[in-house]
């Protein structure tokens, strides 16, 4: 009897360290496998971060600062992001019922997405549940002066484990990123988790990224004309801010999403269709291509109340001073054929207006130095290049949206001689003919464009850094925070 214990004992001493040493190797290699799942929550988490931020675009008018998507007042921040956070990260305030976020002197820096259900279920042995927490913010050191702002995404990771115990060395455990949820009573609180933090910096795209682009025929530029570019913000690709051909820069780059492409003069920069027959050639400096595509937002009337005792005609000549970046003066026109004259605040020497058109634009238009303005229209637009007058000589200052019409029907926009303008159009259901000798400084997004005689377009490449027509959000950059 004394020796079937003593075998037993040490049978069941092997026993025990046997299956000590597998449950130490099961239990590692499920926090392996929660630790490479926990990557996949942080990247699901970076996704719905941009999604939100794309909701947030299509809500634009609801924005309290019309450069920041943080501050939307619509439904894109309305599910699960709940958490009042500061600056630092640190929460502030109680937990919110539906949105939250954090404002310093009355600006909201961050939005933190708290999940209410997990991410990611999946059946099978192991970590089954995958969790993130994601917390956007606004930073000033990703604005780009001066308006425009990119966001930093935080988006944890965090995959459950299936035990409540580390593995055996706390090496082992710092590896895996594993963190234990008990507090000092030894009470279950949340499960533990292996997490993962990846960074991600998500730039705006304008839709003034490229010189010229059309939904359909491009005949550009001029026989005479070119196309090419100019950067104001670089005393080596421009003089004083403004176009210099001696200092012409090759980043004109032209794109239809059909077929026809006709080239008259010569474009210093790319050239693509969109299943077309484009040919390199001499007058074309740049790339070819006949497979690019690029999708243009339509643009939607604007839905603000004008401004009280501002114009809602101008016939003769009328002047609007401009209100502030938060807060521009709003106007609404249903007739355009006379002057109207933008000028800025004699206090602070700037301006912003927003000018909503119902009808069609006939009358001129005098932007004077500080102003930024941009000018929607449902109607067509006709009128004489030195009508356009805008004497910032910033294309971003000047902006103009031709709202899309219904489906079937098409709107145009027709400039005339004499003299040059410059400006951006984005008015992607409007078909563009500039006839004559004007000279097109900024960046165009029409239906189709016609130009003859020395009709050319200087690309202003700062515009691809403007936030005045934003058409979706792209990851600039990418990391994981191993700290």
């Amino acid at each position: 009897m004394v020796i079937v214990m003593l075998s037993i004992a040490v049978l069941a001493l092997i026993a025990s360290g046997v299956l000590a040493m597998i449950s130490d190797r099961h239990r590692s290699a499920f926090e392996s496998s929660s630790w490479n799942e926990s990557i996949l929550a942080a990247e699901a988490g970076a996704d719905i971060a941009i999604r939100t931020l794309n909701v947030a675009l299509a809500e634009r008018s609801k924005w309290s600062n019309k450069h920041n998507a943080l501050t939307s007042a619509g439904t894109a921040w309305t599910t699960n992001w709940g958490v009042p956070i500061t600056s630092t990260g640190a929460t502030n305030g109680a937990f919110a019922a539906s949105t939250g976020s954090n404002k310093v002197a009355g600006v909201i820096t961050a939005q933190w997405f708290r999940p209410t259900t997990p991410l990611i279920v999946h059946d099978g042995e192991g970590s089954r549940r995958l969790f993130s927490n994601i917390v956007i913010d606004a930073p000033a050191s990703l604005k780009v002066a001066p308006r425009t702002q990119w966001y930093r995404i935080r988006s944890t990771g965090m995959a459950e484990l299936p035990f409540r115990r580390a593995g055996s060395t706390s090496e082992d455990n710092a590896l895996r990123q594993v963190s234990l949820v008990w507090d000092q009573r030894g009470v279950f609180v949340p499960p533990p988790f292996a997490g993962r933090l990846i960074e991600v910096i998500v730039q705006p795209i304008s839709g003034f990224a490229t010189g010229l682009i059309c939904e359909e025929d491009v005949k550009i530029p001029g026989p005479a004309g070119v196309v090419d570019s100019f950067d104001p913000r670089d005393p080596t690709k421009s003089t004083g801010g403004l176009y210099d051909p001696a200092k012409r820069q090759q980043n004109g780059d032209v794109a239809t999403n059909g077929t026809v492409f006709h080239v008259g003069g010569t474009i210093y920069g790319d050239a693509s269709t969109n299943g077309g027959n484009l040919q390199p050639s001499s007058k074309i400096i740049g790339d070819v291509r006949n497979d690019v595509y690029q999708e243009l937002t339509p643009v939607t009337a604007p839905a603000w109340t004008a401004t009280p005792s501002t114009p809602t005609t101008v016939t003769t000549t009328s002047t609007v001073t401009g209100g502030s970046a938060n807060n521009p003066i709003k106007v609404k026109l249903s007739k355009w054929t006379g002057t109207l004259t933008l000028s800025p605040s004699a206090v602070t020497g700037v301006g912003e207006v927003e000018i909503y058109v119902t009808g069609d634009i006939a009358g001129p238009i005098v932007v004077q130095p500080g102003v930024t303005a941009r000018v929607f229209f449902a109607g067509d637009m006709s009128v004489k290049a030195n009508e356009i007058v805008n004497l910032t000589n910033r294309a971003a200052n000047l902006e103009y949206f031709g709202i899309s019409p219904p489906a079937g029907q098409t709107r145009s926009i027709d400039i005339g001689s004499p003299g040059s303008f410059t400006c951006a159009i984005y008015a992607p259901g409007h078909d563009m003919k500039v006839a004559g000798n004007p000279d097109m400084i900024g960046a165009f997004v029409t239906r189709s464009i016609s130009m003859n005689g020395n009709c050319g377009v200087h690309y202003d490449e700062s515009l691809a850094d403007d936030d005045g027509m934003i058409t979706a959000f792209k990851i600039a950059n990418w990391l994981e925070d191993v700290r």
